[in-house]
């Protein structure tokens, strides 16, 4: 059974493995080698210490049987005070063993909960737009294509925009 539990100080090093492994099965093919082999997990681990404790984001762990298998993160655009009733996803991602089992699905139901919790009404979120698998899952959660950002030298900056209503039970 999966659980998704708030991230701590102390998981940072867990976030920082986790993402470098879901990484290289997400975007092997599309990020140039380079980025595996220059993965930098002390960079990565203080980056998700300065998100586990940013005030405006929430960080939290996917775990199936008590074991982790990705995370996910979400909370205010940056520039809040412009858009007073969205929230923002920022990072969904789980190992390819545990995709295709409604484990996304009922992340979004979380998220969205939250949402509605706070009376939120859109969710934002991007996503890479050579990553096709993604996309037809965040389609399928109801996310609308607001613009594309491509044609970048490095695929790794080609990017879509989308946006879900909270109150979409999908």
């Amino acid at each position: 059974m999966e659980n998704f539990r708030r991230a701590t100080k102390t998981d940072a090093p867990l976030l920082a493995g986790l993402r470098e492994k879901v990484w290289k099965e997400t975007y092997e093919g599309i990020y140039p080698e380079e980025m595996f082999h220059s993965f930098d997990r002390t960079l990565h681990e203080k980056k998700f210490h300065s998100q586990i404790t940013a005030p405006d984001t929430l960080v939290y762990i996917a775990e199936f049987d008590a074991i982790p298998i990705g995370y996910f993160s979400f909370g205010r655009p940056r520039k809040k005070e412009e858009r007073p009733k969205d929230l923002a996803l920022h990072s969904l991602y789980l190992l390819s063993s545990h995709q295709g089992k409604g484990i996304g699905k009922r992340i979004f139901r979380f998220i969205r909960k939250y949402g509605e919790d706070h009376q939120l009404t859109k969710l934002y979120s991007s996503c890479n737009a050579h990553n096709q698998s993604a996309l037809a899952f965040y389609e399928k959660m109801g996310g609308k294509i607001l613009f594309s950002d491509v044609g970048h030298e490095n695929p790794a900056e080609d990017s879509i925009y989308l946006e879900f209503d909270i109150d979409i039970e999908v």
